[in-house]
Parts: C-alpha cells; structure tokens; sequence
C-alpha cells in the first residue's frame, strides 16, 4: 500500500505498516509508485493545487485504486479548492465527520484557532506554522460569516 502526504500539514498518523511518502506537488506521486501496490491514498488532499485532479484521473486510468481524504471547507466555510473539482471527478465520495470539540455533534466545519481563539476570516488560508490550532466544529458555533465573534455552545 502507497500513502501519499502534502508535509505542509506535518506528518500523517497511518498504521504503521502503512508507508507514507511526503511530496509537495502532486506530479511527483508518479515518482513513487510501481505495479505492487494495492491502492494510493493520498492525505490531505486540500493542500494540492488542480493538478492533484488530473494526477488522480491518471492513476485510476492506469487501474490504480485512488482514495483521497481532505477538508472541502476551509476555516471560513468556504469550498477549499481543489476538493469540489477532485470530488466532482470521483467514482464516488463519502463524507466524514469528526466529533465537534464544543457540543460532540458531527463536525461540519473546521475553526482554527490563533492564541487560542477563533482566527479572523481574513487570516491567510493556509498558515505553514504558528501557534495555530484547527477543531472541529458544528456550523452553529460561528456566526455565518462573522468570524470575529463567535458563538460558542458550552
């Protein structure tokens, strides 16, 4: 089995006979594999660029079995791009939720957190390292499109 990761997000927590390979750009998965492997996994799919769409569409041509888990939201609740693309050329998708780190209900956002607080929609989208902190959230927990001041359940 081959697992493919984007290290901007650090390292990734896989079964240990499981082999990870950190890549930056999605082009360089074709480095990586050969004919042995079962499937490609490949984390954090939402730190690719479009690229990562074609790659993918290569790779289930050539009878790969391609498996791809990332946010389609972003902290702003925004599509993170490239996963409504990368979705959309799916055989199928499912969706998952973590427990939401307020209430425990499914997850259907994620907050990052700078100091410990909500970070401001106008914060960079993707933060390499700082104190920054991502949960998991319901939708309800911030006002839509007021991050500055959210609501938090208790």
């Amino acid at each position: 089995s081959g697992v493919t990761h984007n290290p901007k997000k650090g390292a990734t927590r896989l079964d240990s006979d499981l082999k990870a390979i950190l890549i930056d750009k999605a082009e360089e998965i074709f480095n990586h594999i050969d004919r042995g492997l079962d499937y490609i996994a490949i984390d954090e799919a939402q730190f690719f660029d479009h690229t990562i769409v074609e790659v993918c569409r290569k790779l289930a041509d050539q009878g790969y079995k391609v498996i791809c888990a990332g946010l389609d939201l972003d902290f702003r609740g925004e599509p993170f791009d490239p996963m409504p693309e990368l979705i959309a050329a799916s055989h199928s998708s499912i969706r998952l939720y973590a427990k939401c780190a307020c209430c425990g209900k499914p997850a259907t956002r994620t907050q990052r957190l700078v100091d410990g607080q909500p970070a401001h929609a106008d914060d960079p989208l993707i933060v390499v390292s700082g104190s920054e902190m991502y949960e998991p959230v319901v939708s309800v927990v911030t006002k839509s499109g007021d991050f500055d001041n959210p609501t938090r359940l208790k």
